[in-house]
């Protein structure tokens, strides 16, 4: 009977350490705003609708050789494919810095892969492009308008509320309005 229970015991803890669940503690979903290839970090801003009226969430990542960097699809990406526009949900070691924004390592960063959120990403992307490089920029709005046209609204970290608006046509690469 002993070793029923030893066995059983131990097939438990080996299905508890072959999950596929992310390692670490959640973090909030966001959008990748910046992706700094120098010091191997991403900066995360949490998506905030305009109706809402409080502080965004920003985090920067450290991703490390032992971060895993998986899509949703279950696609295995290396930092090279990061991209400004993802929409991630980071999970991190548990030690953050008290900082704003916040500043921790990545254990696993989920990328959404799918063909929606490649388009918003695509989107996101074209429109940052188009703002001051000096400044970090959270995502009020991204909206699909029309086939292959996004409306996306930004807004300055560190600087005035007012958003910014474009309307980006991610066929043709660029912003239209």
């Amino acid at each position: 009977m002993k070793k029923w229970i030893m066995l059983a015991c131990s097939f438990f803890l080996f299905l508890v350490g072959c999950s596929n669940e992310p390692k670490g503690v959640k973090d909030f979903s966001g959008y990748l705003i910046m992706v700094d290839t120098t010091s191997q970090t991403v900066l995360v801003s949490e998506f905030i609708p305009s109706t809402e009226e409080r502080v965004p969430l920003v985090a920067s990542y450290t991703i490390t050789k032992d971060t895993k960097l998986i899509g949703t699809s279950g696609k295995k990406y290396a930092f090279a494919d990061l991209s400004v526009g993802f929409l991630v949900d980071p999970y991190h070691t548990g030690q953050v810095m008290e900082s704003y924004p916040t500043q921790a390592t990545a254990t696993t960063l989920i990328i959404h892969d799918d063909e929606a959120s490649i388009e918003k990403a695509k989107a996101l992307s074209i429109a940052i492009q188009e703002l001051n490089h000096s400044s970090q920029w959270l995502v009020v709005s991204l909206e699909k308008e029309k086939t292959d046209v996004y409306e996306v609204s930004l807004v300055e970290l560190f600087g005035s509320d007012q958003p910014v608006t474009f309307k980006v046509d991610i066929k043709n690469n660029q912003v239209v309005e």
